[in-house]
């Protein structure tokens, strides 16, 4: 059913994008990062403002179906037209577009979507290993968002070869992403600044605000928790071991 529902919805939205005469959104924007990043933080607190409605990922459709977007804009173009009375935005993942949709250019893709009246906002996190070690974590877990209180959890033995592979793609994607907003015009957001402590959330989301001309708001208030506050020596059982795997490969760099 769920399958079904995913599929119904790009149709739904193909046909939308070629009624005539259909308001569009009034503002449009994109948060473009990879997972991890903070960005299911950063969509609850812009949501703050009951005018904005920043939709989910729109191109994690090829997960549920094993389908491919065959005409991107078009797509976007209907999913943004049923909140045309709200300033409209949705998530997108560079793996998701080179990868799973297959999409040559995201460059120009991204170019696309300003033809199309949307902003760029551009989420990532500084700290690569934290970054990876969140990525293995929450594999084998299973957990991704907490919502009200936190529950104090046992320490974790990391897998160094998962590690390892998780940093060697977060570092891929990164370059990825950064080749891709070459000349294009976008709004920086970084997990560490802007999202890891809660006293700079109403900045954060008022800067947002600012980059999309609107006007400024007096509060915001989210239901995620952190997953994990500790450093990673507090985390994971065999910290020494990841250490010297890290220096093995000559990352030392990305040890904080």
């Amino acid at each position: 059913m769920k399958r079904f529902r995913q599929w119904l919805r790009v149709r739904l939205a193909y046909g939308l994008a070629f009624i005539p005469f259909w308001p569009a959104p009034r503002k449009k924007f994109v948060i473009f990062g990879q997972g991890r990043t903070g960005s299911t933080l950063l969509v609850d607190l812009i949501h703050s403002d009951e005018n904005v409605h920043c939709d989910r990922e729109i191109f994690n459709i090829f997960h549920f179906t094993g389908e491919k977007i065959k005409d991107p804009q078009r797509y976007i173009k209907g999913r943004s037209k049923r909140f045309f009375n709200k300033v409209y935005g949705f998530k997108v993942k560079i793996y998701q577009l080179r990868y799973d949709h297959q999409i040559g250019s995201v460059g120009n893709f991204l170019k696309a979507l300003i033809k199309q009246g949307y902003q760029v906002v551009y989420l990532s996190r500084e700290n690569v290993l934290q970054h990876a070690y969140s990525n293995v974590k929450r594999s084998l877990t299973g957990v991704t968002h907490v919502r009200g209180e936190k529950r104090s959890k046992e320490k974790i033995s990391l897998p160094t070869s998962e590690l390892l592979n998780e940093i060697s793609l977060r570092l891929r994607f990164k370059a990825e992403e950064l080749e891709a907003l070459k000349e294009i015009p976008y709004l920086h957001l970084s997990y560490e600044k802007d999202l890891l402590h809660s006293e700079v959330h109403l900045l954060t989301v008022n800067k947002v605000r600012n980059y999309l001309n609107l006007q400024p708001i007096a509060e915001v208030k989210s239901k995620y928790q952190k997953i994990t506050d500790k450093p990673l020596v507090d985390e994971i059982t065999n910290y020494d071991e990841v250490i010297n795997a890290l220096k093995d490969k000559q990352l030392d760099s990305l040890i904080w």
